[in-house]
């Protein structure tokens, strides 16, 4: 198991993650699916920040599970 830990998601003048998506796919490598830990997302749902991460993840090939939709 891995753990991938971002402390800012947004950074300005940039796409929500494109800052980190070199970072992201290499640590994704290969991988076909991932847990998305959706707690921080204060205002909108953890469906819907799952939802937003997922359709990043999607273009690498990987589906990605928020860990309250399976706890």
């Amino acid at each position: 198991m891995e753990l991938l830990l971002l402390s800012n998601s947004t950074l300005p003048g940039k796409a929500w993650l494109e800052h980190a998506l070199p970072t992201i796919a290499g640590q994704l490598n290969g991988r076909r699916s991932a847990v998305f830990i959706p707690f921080a997302g204060v205002t909108q749902t953890w469906d819907d920040y799952t939802a937003k991460t997922a359709a990043v993840f999607s273009p690498m090939g990987v589906t990605v599970t928020g860990i309250h939709s399976v706890a």
